[in-house]
């Protein structure tokens, strides 16, 4: 046994099976254990790099949607309404339109533009079915003013944060001259009660025209492509004819036949006051147009001035009159 311990080839076959031995027992003993350790912390930094990233998305949904919220009237519908109409009517008496009528209808549901997208699941189809995104709140508000105040107000419009959309607008000039107009501009506003503040930031203030804005339309208003040509093509400045006044007396021309507003047409549906003050619903029976009116609004010529319960008091031609509701403006009573 000795002498073939002493032969070279047993030598190198024995070295060679320790060197086997000792390489299997390190990668049993430490690097198999360090491999699996090595994976583990890579696995563990891959996990913490999703994370950071879902994070920093999950943060800047949060600022998206805390912007998206601070444009909101509110979370109750009834609020939401009364701020909708005062600011519209706030956006007009700051512009100095005259006669400004304020009306908004229901809100409309927004469902998720995800429903419309290809390869998505259909269980996620439909819990997104379940609840709509939004809801939106269309309205209108109509007044007369002179070109540069009727584009003022649309300019003021664009900047306030809670009118999300101008769905149109339309400009009516009005009488030969053609320096006043009828306004309409039609607005839409979200109505989200889980995307708004849960602390009630109350009525939002009034947010100027920005310059780039005001600068628009007072270079608009500059240009009034409203107003008749004068003179014959070809002539320099417009002639100026100065008469003089004539001597003597001269009877006054007979006057024309009045023309009587349709009163018949308006019935009152309705008289409320709330956080956004006294309003009136006036309801078309020819056409069944519902219109709400705000205190200084008017329908036709006649300008609400106060109500309460079932009666509205109305102003025509410098005399106040009672209105009941369910009766037309036709019926109206001279105020005692």
């Amino acid at each position: 046994m000795n002498a073939l311990l002493t032969k070279p080839w047993v030598r190198l076959v024995i070295a060679a099976l320790v060197a086997v031995g000792a390489w299997w027992g390190i990668q049993k003993a430490y690097l198999g254990p360090r491999r699996l350790i090595e994976a583990d912390i890579q696995t563990a930094r891959s996990a913490i790099a999703n994370l950071k990233t879902q994070l920093g998305e999950e943060r800047d949904v949060a600022r998206r949607r805390s912007a998206a919220a601070a444009g909101l009237l509110g979370s109750e519908l009834d609020v939401v309404s009364a701020r909708f109409r005062d600011g519209l009517t706030r956006v007009g008496s700051t512009a100095g339109l005259d006669k400004v009528i304020v009306e908004h209808g229901q809100p409309m549901e927004v469902m998720s533009p995800v429903l419309d997208a290809k390869g998505v699941s259909t269980d996620l189809k439909r819990a997104l079915r379940r609840q709509p995104d939004f809801q939106v709140l269309r309205g209108s508000i109509r007044g007369t003013g002179t070109l540069e105040q009727a584009v003022a107000a649309i300019g003021m419009l664009q900047d306030q944060p809670w009118v999300h959309r101008i769905d149109a607008f339309s400009l009516r000039p009005i009488g030969k001259e053609r320096n006043q107009f009828d306004l309409r501009v039609d607005v839409a506003t979200l109505y989200a009660p889980t995307l708004a503040p849960k602390a009630d930031q109350g009525a939002p203030q009034l947010t100027p025209a920005s310059t780039e804005h005001e600068s628009t339309w007072r270079a608009i208003a500059s240009r009034n492509l409203f107003r008749a040509p004068t003179g014959r093509p070809g002539d320099g400045a417009p002639a100026v004819t100065i008469a003089a006044a004539p001597s003597g007396e001269t009877s006054a021309p007979a006057p024309g036949p009045r023309a009587f507003a349709p009163y018949e047409d308006w019935r009152l549906a309705g008289v409320a006051s709330g956080r956004g003050g006294l309003s009136a619903l006036f309801v078309n029976l020819r056409t069944g147009d519902r219109l709400t009116v705000l205190r200084g609004g008017q329908v036709l010529d006649a300008v609400l001035i106060d109500g309460s319960g079932e009666l509205a008091v109305v102003e025509i031609a410098g005399e106040r009159f009672d209105v009941s509701v369910g009766s037309t403006l036709a019926a109206r009573k001279p105020k005692g």
